[in-house]
């Protein structure tokens, strides 16, 4: 069971309205969030248990939408069908831009290709195709220099970042039915197998794109497939590999235990987390929402 215990914390800020959710950034003790406003801001947690809350960069974003950022990287972006807004919250710098111009295409969702040059994979589907013809490309987006530098031919299934320079493909194959995996380059020159690829295509192991269950900094990911004791039944798998992943076979694959007292636990655990969560975002809000002359926890 998570349990968090507030006492004496003081909220120093600017502002006078309420926040809703969190996410993590490359930043230590730190996340980001958005007041009511829709304008991004940073959380820090000091020493001494105080919390500060700081706009970023005053009417940015501005628009409604989910929002998301990465572990590894400065980036924090919020978007929608078309348009996505990032910000370097270090730098403060801010961008629009269109994801796609073509009203037969929407965004689906984005992540960091690089976090040291910034480089951006974008999804974007095609609202109409042939049967059995690829239907999504990701365009990557250089937000240093604030342009698109780069579109992958239409491909049929997501990418997933891996290693520096190197990305899981997930190719859709046999109608849909069956997946292969491999590695590419990010402008999709080069592409191989290796024993992590190999494995997870006999699996025929999933992951979710818009979530972290890929993590290239810990060469880990987490993935489910179909259990052959039944189709209303799920095996998880965790899988972690060496920095020379690809010219070895050392790969350390796990199937998580799925009895029902350690799904159980497992369940319990997450909401006790969620919970937690709530419970700090209620708190910040509340004293965010106090008059502004009560800028923090005493008179």
């Amino acid at each position: 069971m998570v349990v968090i215990l507030f006492y004496d914390i003081s909220i120093h800020t600017f502002l006078d309205s309420p926040i809703t959710g969190i996410v993590g950034i490359n930043k230590k003790n730190s996340f980001v969030t958005m007041n009511d406003r829709r304008e991004f801001c940073m959380v820090t947690l000091g020493e001494e248990g105080e919390v500060k809350v700081e706009r970023i960069v005053k009417g940015f974003p501005g628009r409604g939408g989910p929002y998301y950022s990465e572990n590894e990287s400065t980036l924090v972006w919020q978007q929608d069908d078309v348009v996505l807004s990032f910000l370097d919250v270090e730098t403060k710098e801010a961008h629009k831009i269109y994801g796609t111009t073509d009203s037969q295409e929407r965004v689906k969702y984005a992540f960091v290709a690089d976090p040291e040059k910034k480089l951006v994979f974008i999804l974007v589907l095609l609202a109409k195709y042939e049967a059995d013809k690829p239907w999504m490309y990701y365009a990557l987006y250089d937000f240093k220099q604030d342009k698109i530098i780069y579109k992958t031919p239409l491909i049929n299934g997501p990418l997933y970042p891996y290693m520096k320079d190197k990305f899981l493909y997930a190719e859709s194959v046999d109608e849909d039915t069956r997946v292969k995996w491999r590695i590419t380059d990010m402008y999709f020159k080069k592409q191989e197998e290796n024993a992590l690829t190999r494995e997870m295509t006999r699996l025929q192991l999933s992951v979710w794109p818009s979530t972290k269950t890929v993590h290239r900094g810990k060469r880990m990911l987490l993935g489910l497939t179909d259990s052959p004791e039944g189709k209303n039944k799920l095996d998880y798998y965790s899988m972690r590999w060496s920095e020379d992943c690809l010219a070895s076979n050392n790969l350390n694959i796990l199937k998580i235990n799925q009895e029902a007292n350690s799904m159980r636990s497992l369940f319990f655990a997450i909401r006790h987390f969620f919970a937690s969560i709530n419970l700090l975002l209620r708190s910040l809000s509340m004293f965010l929402s106090r008059p502004k002359n009560i800028s923090d926890g005493r008179r």
